[in-house]
């Protein structure tokens, strides 16, 4: 019988959250990495089936939740690290297997992390168990202005 989890993903800060995904979970255990990609495909069809946002506003918001070392840094080496604005060059199209990719190498770098209730996972093949009480959040952890 299939469980449904909601996931929900935060900035701390920010107002402009991804939206919560429902996911319905039929295995009896699914790895933290199988979740991150079924919670970020999920999201990209939420984002532009739902016509919430177009293409451009929907990779603004996995931008800023998914972030890696490499985009930091070379933000950082221009100056100054900014998350996507309101603005864009064009309308981007949204790869979900590379979303899926960015997610997963910005949860190694620890740029966000992930919490089911009030225990923190850490480790991408770690099985999990889910029930209809299983609150899932995705965390981005943002950095210290200075460093």
């Amino acid at each position: 019988m299939p469980v449904s989890v909601e996931i929900h993903s935060r900035v701390m800060g920010s107002e402009a959250d991804l939206s919560a995904v429902l996911l319905e979970i039929f295995e009896e255990q699914i790895t933290l990495a199988e979740l991150i990609r079924r919670t970020v495909e999920e999201q990209v069809h939420t984002l532009l089936a739902a016509r919430r946002a177009d293409a451009a506003q929907g990779q603004r918001l996995l931008d800023r939740q998914y972030m890696t070392d490499a985009e930091i840094a070379a933000q950082a080496h221009r100056g100054a690290v900014r998350f996507p604005g309101a603005t864009s060059r064009g309308v981007p199209t949204i790869h979900v297997a590379r979303e899926v990719a960015r997610a997963q190498a910005a949860f190694r770098e620890g740029k966000f992390v992930i919490f089911t209730g009030d225990r923190r996972l850490t480790d991408l093949d770690e099985p999990l168990s889910f029930t209809e009480q299983t609150t899932i959040t995705f965390l981005r952890v943002m950095p210290l202005v200075g460093g």
